[in-house]
Order: C-alpha cells, then structure tokens, then sequence
C-alpha cells in the first residue's frame, strides 16, 4: 500500500502520473517523508522557524498567555531587527540545534522579522474572526501543533482508484466544541501557483480528519502574512471543501496534468511527452 502526504499531493499539482511515482510504499517511509527535499533553502528554513513561533504564541487555551507571548515575540523579533543578531528568546524557542544549521546569515535574519509579524497578526485575524462568528467561543478556543494534535496519521483514503495511507502534520488546529479549523501556516508571497498548491495541502488534511472524525464540523484556512499586501484585508485564506481531492478518487493512475512548477518537480518527467520543463 502507498502513503500519500499533503507535501507530495502539492508537488504533483493534481497531475495523477506524478503524484502515483512519487508516493512510497508505506513500509519505505523514514523520518524525512514527510518533506519533498532534505537541501532547503534559505527561505524554507526561514519559514521553518517562523512557524515554530507562530505555534509558540498560539497553542494553548488561556488567552491571557497568548497575548503575553504575542508581545514578547513581537519585542524579540524588533530586537532582532535593530542589533543585527537573533535575539535570545527566539533562539530559546527555536531551540539551539535549530539555529546552528547555518540559519543566522542576514537573509535569514531579515525572511524572520520580515515575516514573523504579519503571519502573527493574521492568524491572530483568524482567531478573532472565528470567535465573533462562533458564538460563546471567545476566549475558549484549544489550538494545538503537529503532534499534540489529534492523531489524523495512518487514515487510509481512496486515490487513483486504490487505498492509501496519509502521512501528515498540522500546522494549527483550532478546537471548539465540534467546531474544528485546520491553519495551514504559509511564508512568502502568495503567488496563483502556490495558493493552488496550499490548498490542494489543506484539503488532503481536511479530507483526512473528517475521514478519523466525521462528527466534526471543519473548516481549513491558509495562513499568509502577505496576503495583505494583495488587498486580503484578514491575511487568511477560506477552504470551505475538500472537492479536488475527491476528484483524485476516480482518476486513472495515468492522468495527465502538466504545468511548468508541477512538471519540473516530477520524478517521471523524462518518460512523458507531456511535460511542459
């Protein structure tokens, strides 16, 4: 049996062929699966530390310690910014091991402090949006990260016509009542392409929870600092289905779908007269 990630269903864009070579047998899976490549690039380990902090400031349920962290965050990323040098707290959330990978170069200082804020005031956005629209939720929302979530890994889910097993991690998840929301967090510009790729990512995850947790009421949210600056007043962007996934259901292992950022990934491309790099 196959395992499938929201890494790789990104990777694929949709292209069956693509996505059908690049998924393992579930027993090849290691501790690195879950990432499409071990050489990341300065902006990927930015972004890595980034969500890090993101979920540093919001997992928990007491607002009154989220706000506190939100505000030391906010000092340290400033502090960052003015001595030329990441500031000690971060380093301390991050953890040590996590800084000493060739992180602390001026581009990675300047992706932090460039990028840290807005991805903090949007998800901030998003939380206070749900608690005005989710009535008798505020201040009682849980947010947890990754593996404090609730176990969605090992969901088997029908693509390409056979069973696969998902293998993921959440950025966020927020807990109210049966009321559930996937934040998936997202440095970087939101450029056409990648917006179609996160979503693609999101709806893997919703498509995968409500298969574990059917009573739950879900929605899932990509999460972009930038966003803003492309007149998307919230930072926050709405996935209300999992439809494209569904679509994956049915489709021939062999189906088409060539696009430049989908095909320069693929690990046939060589063999296919459809490629478009």
């Amino acid at each position: 049996m196959k395992a499938i990630s929201p890494t790789r269903l990104a990777d694929s864009g949709g292209c069956a062929r693509s996505l059908y070579n690049s998924c393992p047998e579930y027993f090849e899976i290691n501790e690195n699966y879950l990432s499409s490549s071990n050489d990341q690039t300065e902006e990927q380990r930015a972004g890595k530390i980034v969500h890090n902090i993101i979920q540093y400031v919001f997992v928990g349920n007491d607002s009154e310690e989220r706000r506190v962290r939100y505000e030391n965050v906010l000092k340290a990323v400033e502090n960052t910014k003015n001595n030329n040098k990441i500031d000690e707290f971060l380093i301390e959330i991050n953890g040590n091991n996590n800084l000493e990978k060739g992180l602390i170069g001026h581009k990675i200082r300047t992706l932090l402090w460039n990028e840290t804020g807005p991805l903090l005031h949007s998800t901030y956005n998003l939380l206070n949006e749900m608690e005005k629209k989710i009535e008798n939720s505020k201040g009682k929302w849980k947010i947890t990260a990754e593996d404090a979530t609730r176990d969605v890994n090992n969901v088997q889910i029908k693509v390409l016509q056979e069973e696969m097993i998902v293998r993921t991690s959440i950025d966020l998840v927020f807990e109210f009542e049966d009321k559930v929301i996937i934040g998936e967090l997202k440095t970087g510009s939101p450029e056409p392409y990648k917006i179609e790729r996160w979503i693609l990512q999101t709806q893997l995850m919703m498509k995968t929870w409500k298969i574990k947790y059917p009573k739950d009421k879900i929605l899932g949210f990509i999460i972009n600092g930038e966003l803003k600056m492309k007149g998307n007043p919230l930072g926050t962007i709405r996935v209300s289905d999992f439809k494209e996934v569904e679509k994956l259901e049915y489709l021939d292992k062999d189906n088409l779908k060539p696009g430049k950022w989908q095909c320069k990934k693929c690990i046939v491309k060589d063999n296919c007269g459809s490629r478009t790099y």
